[in-house]
């Protein structure tokens, strides 16, 4: 997803490209980051417009 910052992105595609369901990808990503998907990509906007 890092590279992508800039481009939007679905939750469905996301979840297709790990072969998991839209619902599956969101609880997945949630445990492993400790955040959604949509506020892990706001904070690496704001980190990426501070550098």
């Amino acid at each position: 997803m890092e590279p992508d910052l800039d481009q939007e992105i679905t939750l469905a595609r996301l979840g297709h490209d790990c072969r998991l369901s839209t619902s599956q990808f969101g609880r997945a990503f949630r445990q492993s980051t400790g955040c959604t998907p949509y506020r892990w990509r706001l904070q690496r906007r704001v980190e990426r417009a501070q550098d």
